[in-house]
């Protein structure tokens, strides 16, 4: 593109001095057509860069609307449980109080998960 704007304001300059120069036109017309070939090609490539901006910005849009998603269902959830955890169940308080032992283990991972395999080798047998 510079080379072309060079070339074009020599040629300019060589008709300012001479007017009626052929050879001075016909470097200006393939300089002017080389700045407007120049234009073109960046005018392609700005195109194909704003489409992938568009694909990129629609991805995310995606990725952002399933974390959205994910978030609101995590809240959803924790409430869930906390609603659990706190519902009062007298029953079980005077089952407690009458049998002194607990009736509701504290649940944890590890002994659910031990639990779990008993219940699945009494399953099996």
């Amino acid at each position: 593109m510079d080379a072309a704007v060079e070339k074009a304001s020599s040629a300019v300059e060589a008709l300012y001095k001479a007017p009626r120069n052929g050879v001075a036109r016909r470097e200006l017309l393939v300089a002017l057509a080389q700045m407007k070939s120049c234009g073109r090609q960046a005018f392609v490539q700005l195109e194909s860069q704003r489409e992938r901006v568009r694909e990129r910005r629609t991805a995310l849009d995606g990725h952002i609307l399933g974390l959205q998603n994910l978030l609101y269902e995590r809240e959803h959830l924790l409430r869930n449980v906390f609603l659990c955890r706190e519902f009062t169940t007298p029953q079980l308080q005077r089952l407690q109080e009458d049998e002194g032992e607990t009736v509701v283990k504290a649940v944890t991972t590890e002994s659910t998960a031990v639990d779990h395999r008993a219940n699945l080798l009494q399953l099996e047998q």
